[in-house]
């Protein structure tokens, strides 16, 4: 049980379905009343702790967007000086944006806010794809910050989409 989690303690563990790998499916209490939300490899665990977590910040998909966020702070270090009300400042708030967006569907009351929230993270981190193509072709900034930055994104994005997926069922 220490690889998965669980938001919110479910009031019957026959509510709770096991999924691969002896991984819980996630369920959230609303109204006294539980729904399932999203797979377990989305809420599995970095770093190992209780089985019953309650917080956004355990998301990987969260995790991974804050990653995210240090990538393109760490890569936007080096940009030109003129960049820094530009380019610098746009891609840091996207990046920003996409990790908060997360956060704050997690937040939500209903099924219906939580995916629009996650639509937001994910235009944010689109914006932050289109965004990180201009310091490759301006030379901006290390190539390996970017790259990692772009890898981070892809990744957050194929865990958008694999999210939303899952709660519009």
């Amino acid at each position: 049980m220490a690889d998965g989690f669980i938001p919110r303690q479910a009031k019957a563990s026959k509510n709770i379905a096991r999924g691969p790998n002896d991984a819980f499916l996630c369920s959230c209490i609303q109204n006294d009343s539980e729904r399932e939300v999203v797979s377990p490899q989305v809420y599995q665990v970095r770093e190992q702790g209780t089985a019953n977590r309650e917080s956004f910040r355990d998301l990987i998909v969260w995790q991974k967007a804050m990653d995210l966020s240090e990538a393109v702070y760490k890569l936007t270090v080096d940009f030109p000086n003129s960049e820094l009300f530009g380019l610098t400042n746009q891609l840091r708030r996207a990046s920003v944006s996409t990790a908060s967006n997360i956060a704050e569907g997690y937040g939500k009351c209903t099924r219906g806010e939580y995916v629009q929230f996650l639509g937001h993270a994910r235009g944010s981190n689109f914006e932050v794809q289109t965004q990180l193509m201009l310091p490759k072709r301006l030379k901006f900034g290390s190539d390996q910050h970017r790259q990692n930055a772009e890898r981070l994104s892809d990744e957050v994005s194929r865990m958008l989409v694999a999210i939303m997926t899952k709660l519009r069922k």
